[in-house]
């Protein structure tokens, strides 16, 4: 009995988990003209965009998407990142004299 409670717990739980990530489309499957008409429905920062890329320890070829608000974001953090590791005062050189 405390076997068929366990089993069907575990069971309850895989079904949760399924529905609680089924909820974002996999947009790295979708074709071009699939993420046209999704993105047609989204306001310009919820708008999703592919690209085919390297990861630094693969030759593989990677879609990666994301949306604009997440690529905004994350360009944000680099150039921030930038700024904590870049010196006070560092900046480009000025031109003399003019």
């Amino acid at each position: 009995m405390g076997q068929l409670r366990l089993l069907l717990a575990s069971g309850t739980i895989f079904a949760l988990a399924a529905c609680a990530t089924a909820n974002r489309p996999n947009f790295e499957a979708m074709s071009e003209d699939e993420l046209f008409l999704y993105n047609q429905e989204r306001p310009v920062m919820q708008r999703v965009y592919c690209f085919v890329g390297f990861h630094t320890s693969s030759r593989i070829r990677r879609k990666n998407c994301m949306t604009v608000a997440d690529y905004v974001n994350a360009n944000q953090q680099a150039a921030d990142t930038l700024q904590v590791t870049q010196p006070a005062g560092a900046g480009l050189p000025r031109a003399r004299g003019f």
